[in-house]
């Protein structure tokens, strides 16, 4: 082989490997355009990304601020109930002060009216007694005012304002464990009253139904209604 044909076998190898690394090159080229566009991308993100942070920290800040100021109105809200809670204890102590007393009144009238005058329905009793307490085992009951001679018990259950089921309580609970803790008067007619200061209508009927007396407090005075009182 002659120089000139090696020389020949060179240069186009040269050539060949000049083709391959023209083209690794703009592969290269292409791959570096490619990455610098993503880096472009990822700065636009994360420029973006700071953006939404710095927004969420203003919006963290504001509600910081909204908690802080709801955390202050919370805490006089809690004040002021406090205060009210103050001022409802005081008022219902005075209101249970004054019913008690009324109820005082009101039994005071009645036990005064029968303690002058031991008289219901034209029969006479030998004893009035007031606040009648008794316990048999595991029954215990208070009876505010018993009316007590020899063959006849009056219960008188007093109440403020007189409501429709005090009947029910007079005659199914009240008579029963009267009844019960109180053998002694077993032979003893029994006979129901109801007095109170105020008398509703329907309270009123229902306890003339059931044969009750009605007793009932008219200024200082107590009336009388045993019309149709019966015996239990």
């Amino acid at each position: 082989m002659s120089n000139f044909d090696e020389i020949h076998k060179i240069l186009k190898r040269l050539a060949k490997s000049q083709i391959k690394t023209d083209r690794q090159i703009a592969e290269l080229r292409l791959a570096q355009e490619k990455t610098d566009k993503q880096i472009a991308e990822l700065r636009m993100a994360q420029e973006k990304t700071d953006a939404q942070l710095a927004k969420t920290d203003a919006q963290l800040a504001q509600t910081d601020a909204q908690l802080a100021k709801t955390d202050a109105q919370l805490a006089k809200t809690d004040a002021q109930l406090a205060q009210t809670d103050a001022k409802l204890k005081e008022a219902s102590a005075i209101l249970s002060n004054i019913g008690i007393n009324l109820g005082f009144s009101t039994e005071d009238l009645f036990f005064n009216t029968f303690k002058k005058k031991p008289v219901l329905a034209g029969t006479h009793y030998d004893e009035v007694l007031r606040h009648v307490c008794k316990r048999s085992g595991n029954l215990q009951d208070e009876f505010d005012m018993l009316l007590i001679n020899g063959d006849s018990v009056a219960l008188i259950e007093i109440k403020h304002r007189v409501h429709p089921n005090d009947v029910d309580v007079l005659i199914n609970k009240k008579l029963k464990n009267f009844r019960e803790l109180y053998p002694v008067y077993k032979g003893h007619k029994v006979y129901l009253g109801l007095a109170g200061m105020s008398f509703p209508e329907v309270a009123e009927e229902k306890a003339k139904e059931a044969g009750i007396a009605i007793l009932r407090q008219v200024g200082e005075v107590a009336e009388v209604d045993a019309e149709n009182l019966k015996a239990y």
